[in-house]
C-alpha cells in the first residue's frame, strides 16, 4: 500500500480496526525504502463525501500526519498506540476519594492539551477512545467510527460527554469508607442536570475547587460589597473618635492633674447616693425626713 505523499515511507497492511459505511480503519507499519521500519500507523479510509469535506476543512489545524488519496476516498493518518482502554484498566474501586479526583483533573486536562476539533472529541469520549499506560499516562486512539462527524459538534458537547465521564469516576464508593458519592460528583451531577458546564476550564476549575464555594466563604466575604464598605468607614469614623478623646484626656490629666468634668459625674452621683441613703434610713426608722 503506497502512502505518505512526499514518499518519505510506505505503509504495509497490518490489519483492520473498524469497518462501515462512512470508513474503514486500517493498522499499518511504516517502512522507509532502505527497509527501516518507522512504527505502526492509524489511517482512516473515509469513503463518506460529507466527513471527507469537513476532515479537508480541519486539516490546517495539524491532527493529522497526512492525508493523500485512498481507493475511492481520502485517507488520514495518524500515529498508532496500542489500546489500553481506561474503562478496563483502571478501577475507581481500587483507588481512594484523592486519587479519583486527580485522575478526572487528568482526563479534562487531556481533553484540553490533544485540542482536537470537537466533533473528533466528541467521537473519542462516546466511543470510549480513551486509553491509561501503565505509568499512569492517558492517551486517546483513533480507531472510530465516523459517521457521526457529519453531526455539529461545540465545546459544550464534548464539556458534557466529560463531566459525566468524571462522575462516574469520582463518583463510586471509596473502600473501607463507607457509601456515599463523592461531593463533586454529586454537585457536578446537579450542575450538569441544568445545564451548567459549557467550557472545559469550567469544569477543571471545580474540580480545583469546592463546587459549594458559597458555603466555604468567611462570613466578612458573605457580606455584600456595599454594605461591608459602609460599615468599614462607619467603624472607622468611631474608633478615630474614641482615640481624639483619649488623646485628649490624658493631655488634660497631664495639665491639670485630673480630668474636670469628672466632678460633674462625681457630684451627681454622690447627691444620688446621699437622698437614696436619707430614703432607704428615713423610712426603716420611721423619720418624716
Amino acid at each position: 500500500m503506497s502512502g505518505d505523499q512526499r514518499g518519505a515511507f510506505e505503509l504495509g497492511y497490518a490489519g483492520t480496526l473498524v469497518e462501515s459505511k462512512a470508513n474503514d480503519v486500517l493498522l499499518c507499519r511504516g517502512q522507509k525504502r532502505g527497509g527501516q521500519e518507522t512504527g505502526e500507523y492509524i489511517l482512516w479510509c473515509v469513503k463518506d463525501r460529507e466527513v471527507i469535506k469537513y476532515l479537508l476543512s480541519e486539516a490546517a489545524r495539524g491532527v493529522y500526519l497526512d492525508y493523500f488519496s485512498c481507493g475511492e476516498g481520502i485517507g488520514f493518518l495518524f500515529p498508532a498506540e496500542r489500546k489500553r482502554p481506561f474503562h478496563k484498566f483502571w478501577n475507581p474501586e481500587e483507588h481512594d476519594r484523592r486519587e479519583r479526583k486527580e485522575m478526572c483533573r487528568r482526563i479534562v486536562a487531556l481533553c484540553m492539551e490533544e485540542r482536537l476539533p470537537e466533533r473528533i472529541l466528541y467521537l473519542m469520549l462516546e466511543q470510549k477512545a480513551l486509553n491509561i499506560r501503565k505509568d499512569g499516562t492517558l492517551y486517546f486512539t483513533f480507531d472510530l467510527y465516523l459517521g457521526a462527524l457529519r453531526v455539529p459538534r461545540t465545546e459544550e458537547d464534548c464539556v458534557r460527554l466529560c463531566a459525566r465521564m468524571c462522575i462516574d469516576t469520582a463518583g463510586q464508593e471509596e473502600p473501607g469508607r463507607g457509601k456515599g458519592r463523592d461531593r463533586f460528583a454529586e454537585l457536578a451531577g446537579k450542575k450538569l442536570a441544568r445545564g451548567g458546564y459549557h467550557t472545559f476550564s469550567g469544569l477543571y476549575k471545580d474540580l480545583e475547587e469546592p463546587i459549594c464555594r458559597g458555603r466555604g466563604k468567611k462570613l466578612w466575604q458573605a457580606v455584600p460589597e456595599g454594605l461591608g464598605q459602609r460599615g468599614f468607614s462607619a467603624v472607622s469614623v468611631i474608633l478615630t473618635v474614641l482615640v481624639v478623646l483619649v488623646l485628649v484626656m490624658c493631655i488634660v490629666q497631664l495639665i491639670f492633674g485630673e480630668i474636670p468634668f469628672m466632678h460633674i459625674f462625681s457630684e451627681s452621683f454622690g447627691t444620688i447616693g446621699t437622698e437614696a441613703l436619707r430614703r432607704i434610713v428615713g423610712g426603716g426608722l420611721g423619720w418624716a425626713g
